[in-house]
């Protein structure tokens, strides 16, 4: 029964945590289709606040897998430990990748950057709307979708077939 509870609570920390993160994504989208900057800047703050919601939920779910990984005897298979690979890998890789390609549209929109630099940098000329464009329409959004949704089906792939 306590078994049960604590993967109840694991499941709904995963959905808690998508639901967090889904927030990010549709701004991710949007932001391709957008060229007004005041509403990049409204959508680019919607992301920030959604994406400081998801660290509980994300804690939340290292901390009930490891209770589950000592409560199932898992800690000698080899699935557990690829699944926790996988997924510090994935939230370095996605953690990275975002941020730096965000703070870069942040910055171009007049918005401080989610991690300021250590130096101080020149301050940034003025982006026109055709390079704020190009920025939006690159192709950071697919390979980040791209590595979080293989990212997520391998995980769940481990956790469910536990293979090895």
């Amino acid at each position: 029964m306590v078994y049960q509870s604590v993967l109840l609570i694991h499941f709904a920390s995963i959905a808690a945590f998508l639901l967090a993160h889904s927030v990010s994504w549709f701004v991710a989208f949007r932001l391709t289709t957008e060229h007004n900057p005041e509403n990049i800047c409204r959508l680019l703050n919607l992301s920030r606040k959604s994406l400081r919601l998801m660290y509980i939920p994300f804690m939340a779910v290292f901390i009930t897998g490891v209770i589950l990984g000592f409560m199932g005897n898992w800690w000698g298979r080899l699935w557990i430990w690829a699944a926790l690979g996988v997924g510090l890998v994935l939230s370095i890789a996605m953690s990275a990748l975002g941020t730096l390609y965000y703070d870069r549209v942040r910055i171009a929109v007049g918005l401080p950057p989610f991690h300021p630099p250590r130096q101080k940098s020149p301050s940034a000329t003025s982006t026109t709307p055709e390079e704020l464009s190009m920025l939006l329409s690159t192709a950071r959004l697919q390979v980040l979708a791209s590595i979080g949704i293989i990212g997520l089906a391998v995980i769940m792939w481990l956790m469910t077939v536990k293979p090895f």
